[in-house]
């Protein structure tokens, strides 16, 4: 193999040419291509601060859900014992009337029994003494001594 001038020349040719490829060609495209990196890298990391954020929202979301599905759920036991309570204060209260008015019926009878039993006395010896004036001597009066003989006779 020959060293020439043909050698020589080639080389700073191909030397020439390699510097002008890469400052014409491939600087540009790998800026491109550092530039389109850049942009996926960028768009990489959004996304994925989105999908964060995202996943952030929806854990907020549920957690919400799931206080308020507690709150309701505590709202409606509170209402349903405050009711149930209302019921048994009615109740009992009505229960307590109830028992009152029969105590106040029970006594208001008893006493019109009583009452009734005086005047059927009454009613009694009234036509006994009327049936002893007309058959009887008029001028003799029923005596009552013992309430016994009428109460007897009353039993019905």
């Amino acid at each position: 193999m020959e060293f020439n001038a043909t050698f020589l020349v080639t080389a700073i040719s191909f030397i020439i040419f390699a510097i002008l490829m890469n400052l014409v060609l491939y600087k540009p495209l790998e800026q491109i291509v550092l530039k389109r990196q850049k942009f996926i890298n960028d768009n990489y990391d959004d996304s994925q601060k989105n999908i964060d954020k995202s996943k952030a929202l929806i854990k907020d979301r549920e957690d919400k859900l799931t206080n308020a599905k507690s709150e309701a759920v505590d709202s409606i036991n509170r209402k349903t014992d405050l009711a149930n309570a209302q019921k048994d204060e009615i109740t009992t209260g009505a229960k307590q009337e109830a028992l009152n008015q029969l105590k106040s019926n029970r006594e208001y009878f008893s006493n019109a029994k009583q009452d009734a039993k005086e005047v059927l006395k009454q009613d009694v010896l009234n036509l006994a003494q009327n049936i002893s004036n007309k058959f009887l001597n008029a001028d003799e009066q029923i005596k009552c001594e013992s309430d016994d003989l009428i109460n007897e006779l009353m039993k019905v």
